[in-house]
């Protein structure tokens, strides 16, 4: 996750300069990328017992947490790797209070209870829907890898989102 906002923030700041070709593309792409991030921040009763909800300026400020400068260019940034990261979680409190609402979430994903999913699967199909937009012949992520998990029911009322 913390990925993704990081390359989310670096594409909100060079949007002004992003061209996808023609006009209809890149907005094509804004939409898809807000479609994601809404279903991080989506608060409606269908998402209420949701795990990893995340307001938008949470998703920002985790964006840029994950930004560093290029190498190449100091006055353009990157994502941190895999290896900076989790170094920064094992050594840094103030980065590590971003993520540990997420992490603590991710232990209920063994047993969730009845509506816990519904967020994760719906971020899962915007992801995809991106990421289709984003490769739509398959080059960097085989379709065959990208099978949307089975949408939850619908019509579960807030005293059903929570097992007993």
């Amino acid at each position: 996750m913390g990925d993704f906002f990081g390359w989310t923030e670096i594409l909100r700041r060079d949007l002004q300069f992003l061209d996808l070709g023609d006009d209809d593309s890149t907005r094509e792409l804004a939409a898809r990328l807000a479609e994601v991030s809404f279903m991080f921040s989506d608060t409606t009763l269908r998402y209420q017992a949701g795990l990893f909800h995340l307001f938008r300026d949470e998703q920002r400020a985790i964006g840029e947490l994950m930004l560093e400068p290029a190498a190449d260019d100091l006055r353009r940034y990157q994502c941190m790797g895999f290896a900076t990261f989790t170094a920064r979680l094992r050594k840094d409190p103030e980065f590590t209070q971003w993520f540990q609402r997420l992490s603590d979430e991710t232990s209920t994903l063994a047993s969730p209870h009845l509506g816990q999913l519904g967020r994760l699967i719906g971020i899962q199909h915007a992801l995809i829907e991106l990421i289709m937009f984003l490769d739509p012949n398959g080059l960097q992520f085989p379709k065959t890898r990208l099978d949307p998990l089975p949408a939850p029911p619908d019509g579960i009322t807030p005293e059903q989102s929570v097992q007993e």
